[in-house]
């Protein structure tokens, strides 16, 4: 991994990441990785060396308000962190501009790139990577607690709600992302209410886009993932209005890329880069570990 800084059109300095394809041979595909809530793009070591060897370069960065990017307000709002997307593959783009480039996105991070489809400011891109989108926002906590957390984010927005981030345990069957979650300082201080906000208006945004996203696309989410996020994913498939492939991976939790079973996942987009209507791997394999959903 090295480490990278972009620097943004406004002049601030998000820390950024790059594993480049391994072997030294130029890479057969870039992509631009966005991270989850309360992540990092230090989250993507796991994957993206994983993918080096598949010829891919990987490229992330820490989103504003996560991580070691500036945290002067609770959540900087959907239209800050769509400009920063856009920004970031602007200028991976100049620096490899006749590679392919793809954007790749988790949980919150593929609300992000879905919430820049419907304001039609989607990157210029051969394609994207949804995993396991962050989808549910309001309506889907009930209507006290949704109340609650509205007062409470609009007086005092840098509160911390610590018994949201401790039910991010159950994220994967990896004991080692397991571990890394319960001993993380800033999961374990808790999520600010205007934090926890914001990702509800982004995963309402990002909820209704399917039918804005024209770009060929690749959604790949667990069937052991939350009933309700599955649930929203489905209808997010059926609505997708671009090339798509969905797979349902059935022993996958909510965090495909770093499940023990990840290197199907891996497999599978390895094999869609090369043929966007091939067979996949992974619905090969007896059992099979995916299935494509027809939607």
């Amino acid at each position: 991994m090295v480490r990278e800084t972009f620097v943004m059109p406004d002049g601030v300095s998000l820390p950024g990441f790059c594993w480049c394809s391994s072997g030294g041979r130029a890479p057969r595909g870039v992509f631009v990785a966005v991270h989850g809530f309360g992540g990092t793009g230090r989250v993507f070591d796991r994957p993206a060396r994983s993918l080096s060897g598949l010829g891919i370069t990987t490229y992330s960065y820490d989103q504003r308000g996560f991580g070691d990017a500036p945290r002067d307000v609770a959540w900087p709002g959907a239209a800050r962190l769509i400009d920063d997307v856009n920004a970031v593959a602007d200028l991976v783009r100049r620096r490899h501009p006749s590679v392919p480039l793809y954007l790749y996105g988790t949980s919150m991070g593929a609300a992000v790139i879905l919430a820049s489809a419907r304001a039609r400011r989607l990157p210029d891109t051969e394609g994207v990577l949804l995993l396991a989108p962050a989808l549910l926002g309001w309506g889907a906590f009930g209507l006290v607690n949704e109340l609650l957390l509205r007062v409470v984010a609009a007086i005092a927005p840098n509160a911390r709600h610590k018994q949201w981030s401790r039910s991010l345990t159950g994220i994967s069957d990896n004991p080692e992302l397991l571990h890394a979650v319960l001993n993380d300082p800033e999961i374990q201080a808790g999520t600010r209410f205007g934090a926890l906000k914001g990702l509800l208006d982004l995963a309402t945004t990002a909820r209704g886009s399917g039918a804005a996203l024209q770009a060929p696309t690749m959604l790949l989410f667990g069937r052991r993932d939350l009933p309700a996020l599955t649930r929203q994913t489905r209808e997010l498939a059926r609505e997708i209005a671009g090339p798509k492939r969905v797979l349902l991976y059935t022993e996958g939790y909510h965090a495909l890329d770093h499940d023990l079973q990840r290197e199907n996942l891996f497999h599978d987009i390895q094999a869609w880069l090369t043929d966007r209507s091939g067979q996949l791997p992974s619905t090969c394999t007896a059992p099979p570990a995916a299935e494509e959903v027809v939607a």
